[in-house]
């Protein structure tokens, strides 16, 4: 045996005479799979890494990394199997997409949101037969969906309903709680865990009409669960104008909205903390209103990305709102050039169903036709300084791309980050998953490759797909059909 082996030998058998305490510790900072490859290498440490206090370790870390809290997956109450099935599911689903390059997977599991109602329910509600669905959301950690339903006989109101689905695709469906909102033309826009209150979630919509409104709906989901209406922010549209356009967004583990404004050859901003009706105004000077931007959330500050360069934005100190009352107009902190600056370049749109935890950093990515610019949202401002913006987008890297399936994928898409992957997927009528490793971010501008692996999520029946929500952390896909029903796809074997 050369001295070599002998030292590899040597490190595996002291590492593994380590105290039982130490080795779960270390394996904190093991990914699942990798926790997998210990368990190979001998007896004791295959003994350790069966023990439920590293699966809860490893499960809570992927937790924090996404915002997801115990509400979702409650470690203390989970069986040892599902432990590890949902901690080992990011990595398993994105092998099931690299293994299946341009070969569709079928689902494991196939189950239908029932619309049905109790007679109980239907006499509390006022309401004979229920309506079909039309809209979903599914909230971070792929567990909770809530549903809008509707139907022209209810006295111009909308049905509210919060489901448990499961951590598996062998879980029973159940209907937790519902609410009649007396509103019509509501569409969500988030379904999120409070992250400093256990057993609460909120959920945001919009109604466009008479005037443009964000409404928030608290959901508790302790014993009993219930729906409560919240806060409710009126933005009116100025007189003798044509109807702004607006979008909506969420600003990391906070209970702050991001409301965009295209009005008046102007782009504005407000910012709403619904859980104190506190706001502020941003005002976009020099934002043509006709181009296409995309908006990048923070918990400090947001990103506005142009053509040729990024806006960043730090939130303003909010006031307590007063109907009629002008605010104060804050102005972006700095602007920087962009990247790849070429009349084809443009913005992959960030994925607003899957937020990440306010700690890790978002990336901006920025594609043309032969290369794609990855952008780092990194803190920038530790005194606080208000005159100082608290992120700047640094370039981490600049990949080479070698072929033009990346470049399609990310045309119609958006992009979301999980664990050690980029997910790229179209929300509206198409099943097409683009995966590539985050490796790629360790790579020297401009050298190498990007690896790309794409398929298409068969959904073994046909149907009309209206809306979908891929959740690569469970490996689950919710769709919403032209006919108004709600589909959960399971693509990873459940435990027994």
């Amino acid at each position: 045996m050369d001295m070599q082996n002998a030292q590899v030998l040597k490190t595996y058998g002291s590492f593994a005479k380590l105290g039982t305490d130490v080795i779960i510790n270390v394996a904190k900072f093991l990914r699942p799979c990798d926790i997998i490859s210990l368990r190979k290498t001998c007896k004791l440490l295959q003994q350790v890494t069966r023990m439920r206090t590293i699966w809860i370790n490893a499960l809570r870390s992927i937790m924090a990394r996404n915002a997801i809290t115990e509400d979702t997956y409650p470690l203390q109450k989970m069986a040892l199997p599902i432990l590890k099935h949902v901690a080992l599911s990011p990595h398993r689903f994105a092998s099931l997409v690299m293994k299946s390059n341009e070969v569709m997977p079928l689902p494991t599991s196939i189950r239908a949101i029932s619309p049905r109602m109790t007679n109980w329910e239907k006499e509390r509600y006022e309401i004979e037969l229920p309506g079909p669905f039309i809209d979903f959301w599914m909230a971070p950690g792929g567990r909770y969906v809530v549903t809008l339903s509707m139907q022209h006989d209810w006295n111009e109101s909308t049905l509210f309903t919060v489901w448990d689905v499961g951590l598996s695709g062998r879980d029973v469906i159940k209907p937790l709680t519902r609410f009649l909102e007396k509103a019509q033309g509501l569409r969500l826009v988030c379904f999120f865990a409070d992250s400093q209150n256990l057993g609460f979630f909120y959920i945001v919509s919009t109604q466009n009409s008479p005037s443009f409104s964000v409404l928030v709906h608290k959901a508790s989901l302790s014993s009993p669960p219930k729906i409560d209406f919240l806060a409710k922010l009126e933005i009116p549209t100025s007189p003798g104008s044509n109807p702004p356009v607006r979008f909506v967004y969420l600003l990391p583990e906070s209970c702050r909205i991001l409301v965009r404004s295209l009005e008046q050859e102007k782009c504005s901003f407000r910012i709403w903390d619904f859980l104190n009706n506190a706001v502020a105004d941003v005002i976009m000077r020099d934002c043509p209103v006709e181009e296409k931007i995309e908006v990048f959330c923070c918990d400090n500050c947001f990103i506005v990305a142009l053509k040729d360069r990024l806006i960043v934005c730090n939130i303003p100190t909010l006031v307590p709102y007063i109907a009629g009352k002008r605010l104060i107009e804050h102005e972006a902190s700095i602007i920087i050039s962009a990247p790849l600056k070429s009349a084809d370049s443009f913005y992959i749109e960030p994925n607003p169903m899957s937020p990440l935890a306010s700690n890790v950093p978002p990336y901006i990515l920025r594609v043309n036709d032969k290369q794609v610019a990855f952008l780092e949202a990194k803190e920038a401002n530790p005194v606080h300084d208000p005159m100082l913006p608290n992120r700047l987008p640094v370039t981490r890297t600049i990949v080479n791309i070698a072929n033009d399936t990346f470049r399609k994928a990310a045309m119609d898409g958006t992009v979301e980050r999980c664990e050690e992957y980029f997910f790229l997927t179209n929300p509206v009528g198409s099943s097409m998953v683009t995966i590539m490793n985050a490796e790629c971010l360790s790579q020297n501008e401009g050298t190498g490759g990007l690896s790309l692996f794409t398929t298409t999520l068969d959904l073994y029946v046909t149907i009309d797909v209206e809306k979908q929500q891929l959740c690569p952390l469970l490996g689950r896909d919710c769709v919403l059909t032209g006919n108004g029903d709600v589909f959960i796809f399971d693509y990873l074997v459940s435990p027994e």
